[in-house]
């Protein structure tokens, strides 16, 4: 038997004990769901972003190329939050910066982050999957 698709990612990245759960739909009334216990805020952003991607190939370059339009729209930001190679994840400004980078799923993740930029990478990569994001608070197991 297959396992059934992540149609939901939630997170508690503000308070410890720290937690990203995944939600499986099983039927239309069952869920099944998945408990991670990051280390840190960064490692809950990697699991759902590695979940994600191994699940679904084409998420990557749908994240890809939503990150890329979200950077280019908002002159504010100076970085990406994932790109193919190290060097793009900063503007030439910052690029003292690209040490704070990981590789995940054959890309590379910007990872001095913020506790709120953090959750709007899951987000971004929600949206990217066509999934439903929400804080752990939010769901009703």
């Amino acid at each position: 038997m297959t396992k059934p698709t992540i149609n939901g990612i939630f997170t508690n990245l503000n308070n410890r004990p720290l937690r990203v759960v995944l939600r499986r739909r099983i039927t239309a009334r069952w869920s099944q769901y998945e408990v991670f216990r990051p280390k840190d805020r960064i490692s809950g952003v990697v699991i759902a972003i590695q979940s994600l991607s191994d699940e679904d190939s084409p998420f990557l370059e749908k994240f890809l190329a939503l990150d890329e339009v979200r950077h280019r729209s908002n002159e504010c930001r100076t970085r990406r939050y994932i790109h193919r190679e190290k060097s793009g994840l900063y503007c030439s400004a910052s690029s003292h910066l690209a040490c704070y980078a990981r590789p995940v799923a054959g890309v590379w993740l910007a990872t001095n982050l913020n506790q709120t930029v953090m959750e709007t990478v899951i987000q971004e990569a929600c949206e990217a999957a066509d999934i439903e994001y929400g804080r752990l608070s939010s769901l009703h197991w």
